[in-house]
C-alpha cells in the first residue's frame, strides 16, 4: 500500500529548509502574494526562486498550474546559467508530476536533478533527490532499490545532522520491510522513526509512523492494537497542519474493520462482533467513506483505488450488489488511469536510460584514465582480423535469429488479431473479449523478452568489437558465449508466444452452429485452464493449484462447441 510513502513525500517537501516560506506556509494567501511579485521581479536568480517555490506552493492545490511555473523556472536558471537553480527547479517538476500520478516523467526529473546535484557535490539536494526517487521506487514495488535509495538517504542526513529527515526516511524504510512482510524490522524501524520524531516535536512524523504501526499489526491480525494505534493518530487530529494523515488512517481504520468482519480466526476483538459481522462492517463503510471524501479533496489517487476496492468488498458482504458494482467501476477506472500499461513502459524505460547514462558516465570517466599510446604488433593486427572475420558470422547468426524472432511475433500479433476479431463477431459470452485482452497482455511478456535480449546483445556485440581490437581473447570467447545464449532465449521466448496464441486459435475456432459428438471432459478443461490464464494475465499476485477429475464414462455429448 503506497500511502505511507505519499505522505512521508508530503512532509518531506513541506520541512525543506530551501523552501522555509512555502513550508511554514501552503495557503491561497501566500500563493497570491508571490503572484504579485512575479510581474516586478527582476530576471535573475532571485526570480528563479520565486517560480520554482510557486511550483511547491501550487502542487497540493493544482499541479498543472504547478508544472507550468517549474519550466519557467527551468528556462530562465538555463538562461542564467544557474545549475543549482535548474536542479531545484528539476525537482519540484518531479513533485508535480507525482502529484498527478505521473511517475514516469517524475522519475526522469528527479534523475535530472541528481545528475547536476552530484556534479556540483550538493550534498543537501543530493540527499533530497535520492530520497524522493526512493519513493518513486516504492510506489512502482520495486523494493529492493527503494530500499537501496533510502538506506542512502539516511546515512547522508545522519552526516548532516537532521534528525527529522533522518526520522523521514527510517519510516520509508519500514514501510519496505513491511511490505517484503518482515514484520520485525518493520517494527523495529517504525519505533525508532516514532522516538526521533517525538524527540523534534514533529506531530505529522508522529501521526505517519503510528498508521505504519498499526498497519503492521494489522497485518499480523492483531486487530486491537492496531486501532488503538490507528485511534492515537486521531486524537493528534487538531494538532496536525494537514488532512493527509488523517485520510490515511481512516482507510486504515475501515480496512481493519473489514478484516475483523471476515477473519475467521476469533480474536478478543472481533468476538465483539461475533453473530454481528454488519456491525464490523458498517464501520468499515463508515471510516472508508470519510477517507474517500478527503481523498477527492486532495486529489489523492493511490488511497482512492485502495478504498474503492475495499468499498467494494463490504458493499458486496452487506448484500448490496448494485453499491458494489458501482464502487468496483470507480476503482477500475481510477486504476487504469493511473497505473495503464503506456506508463509503466515510459517509467521502465526513464530507469533504463538512467542506468545507461549512468554506466556511459562511468566508461568515459575510465576511458580518460587509460593509457592510448600502447601500439599493437604486426601479429596482433593478423589476429584481429580474424577476430573480425568470427564477428561477422556471429553478426550474421544473430541477425538471422533475431529476423527469425520478428517473423515469429509479427505472425503471432496478426493470429491474435484475427482470432480477437473471430470473438467478437461471434455469439459467444460477452467476457470472451476480456479473456482475449488478458491473454494478448501474457504474450507480452515473451515479447518484453524477446526485445530485451536483442537489445542486450547490441550491446555485447559493441563490447566485443572492443575486446578485439585490445586482443583479449579469453573475453571475446565470454562475450560470444554470452551472445549465443542469449539468442537461444530469444528463440525460446518466441516459440513461448507461438505457443500462446496457437492455444488461443484453438479455442477460438469458428463455430458452424451445428450440433455435433464432443469430448465434454477436453472442452472444460480447455476452457479452464484459459480462463485460468486469461486472470494471471490480468492479476499476477493470483496462483492457483488446478486440480481436475473428470468422469471418463461420458463419451462424447452432441453439442455445439464452441
Amino acid at each position: 500500500m503506497t500511502i505511507r510513502k505519499i505522505l512521508i513525500l508530503f512532509l518531506f517537501i513541506m520541512c525543506r529548509t530551501w523552501l522555509p516560506a512555502v513550508a511554514q506556509k501552503q495557503g491561497q494567501d501566500l500563493i497570491d502574494s508571490m503572484l504579485s511579485h512575479l510581474p516586478m521581479a527582476t530576471e535573475d536568480t532571485n526570480k528563479v526562486n520565486l517560480l520554482t517555490r510557486l511550483s511547491a506552493g501550487y502542487y497540493s492545490i493544482d499541479p498543472a498550474k504547478g508544472l507550468g511555473y517549474g519550466k519557467q523556472a527551468i528556462e530562465l536558471a538555463q538562461k542564467l546559467e544557474w545549475r543549482k537553480g535548474i536542479a531545484w527547479a528539476n525537482l519540484e517538476l518531479g513533485v508535480n508530476c507525482w502529484a498527478r500520478s505521473d511517475y514516469a516523467q517524475s522519475l526522469d526529473y528527479y534523475f535530472k536533478a541528481l545528475k547536476i546535484s552530484e556534479e556540483l557535490n550538493d550534498k543537501k539536494l543530493t540527499t533530497t533527490a535520492i530520497g524522493n526517487i526512493g519513493i518513486i521506487y516504492f510506489t512502482e514495488s520495486n523494493y529492493p532499490k527503494a530500499l537501496e535509495f533510502d538506506s542512502l538517504a539516511v546515512k547522508m542526513f545522519e552526516e548532516m545532522g537532521d534528525k527529522k529527515a533522518v526520522a523521514r526516511n527510517l519510516g520509508n524504510i519500514a514501510e519496505v520491510y513491511q511490505m517484503q512482510n518482515n514484520y520485525v524490522k518493520a517494527l523495529e524501524y517504525y519505533f525508532r522513526a516514532l522516538a526521533m520524531n517525538e524527540e523534534t516535536g514533529r506531530k505529522s512524523g508522529i501521526a505517519l509512523n503510528l498508521i505504519g504501526i498499526g498497519d503492521v499489526y494489522k497485518a499480523q491480525s492483531n486487530y486491537s492494537r492496531a486501532l488503538e494505534s490507528y485511534f492515537s493518530v486521531l486524537n493528534l487530529k487538531g494538532e496536525l497542519k494537514t488532512k493527509i494523515p488523517v485520510m490515511a488512517c481512516y482507510a486504515s481504520i475501515g480496512s481493519a474493520y473489514l478484516l475483523i468482519a471476515t477473519d475467521s480466526n476469533k480474536s478478543l476483538l472481533n468476538m465483539r462482533f461475533a453473530g454481528n459481522k454488519t456491525a464490523a462492517l458498517g464501520q468499515a463503510e463508515k471510516y472508508i467513506d470519510s477517507s474517500i471524501v478527503l481523498c477527492k479533496e486532495l486529489g489523492e489517487l493511490s488511497t482512492l483505488i485502495t478504498n474503492y476496492s475495499n468499498l467494494s468488498q463490504i458493499q458486496e458482504l452487506l448484500g448490496d450488489h448494485k453499491a458494489a458494482l458501482v464502487a468496483y467501476k470507480n476503482y477500475s477506472q481510477i486504476k487504469d488511469s493511473v497505473f495503464n500499461q503506456e506508463k509503466n513502459k515510459k517509467l521502465t524505460q526513464v530507469i533504463m536510460q538512467y542506468d545507461y547514462d549512468k554506466k556511459e558516465t562511468i566508461a568515459k570517466a575510465e576511458q580518460y584514465k587509460r593509457n592510448d599510446a600502447a601500439r599493437r604488433t604486426r601479429n596482433l593486427q593478423y589476429f584481429a582480423i580474424s577476430l573480425f572475420l568470427l564477428i561477422a558470422v556471429f553478426l550474421l547468426i544473430y541477425s538471422r535469429q533475431k529476423q527469425k524472432a520478428n517473423k515469429v511475433l509479427e505472425t503471432t500479433l496478426t493470429n491474435l488479431k484475427s482470432t480477437q476479431s473471430q470473438l467478437i463477431q461471434s455469439e459467444k459470452m460477452a467476457s470472451l473479449g476480456e479473456l482475449t485482452a488478458g491473454i494478448a497482455h501474457e504474450i507480452q511478456n515473451p515479447l518484453n523478452f524477446v526485445n530485451n535480449f536483442s537489445e542486450v546483445n547490441s550491446e555485447l556485440i559493441k563490447e566485443l568489437k572492443g575486446e578485439v581490437i585490445k586482443g583479449n581473447l579469453e573475453e571475446v570467447s565470454t562475450i560470444a558465449n554470452d551472445i549465443e545464449s542469449n539468442s537461444e532465449k530469444i528463440n525460446h521466448h518466441g516459440k513461448r508466444a507461438g505457443d500462446i496464441v496457437k492455444g488461443m486459435l484453438q479455442h477460438s475456432r469458428s463455430s458452424s452452429g451445428v450440433k455435433e459428438p464432443t469430448d465434454i471432459n477436453a472442452l472444460a478443461d480447455e476452457y479452464f485452464r484459459l480462463a485460468y490464464h486469461g486472470l494471471r494475465a490480468k492479476d499476477k499476485s493470483f496462483n492457483a493449484t488446478m486440480k481436475t477429475d473428470f468422469d471418463e464414462s461420458i463419451g462424447a455429448v452432441n453439442i455445439i462447441p464452441q
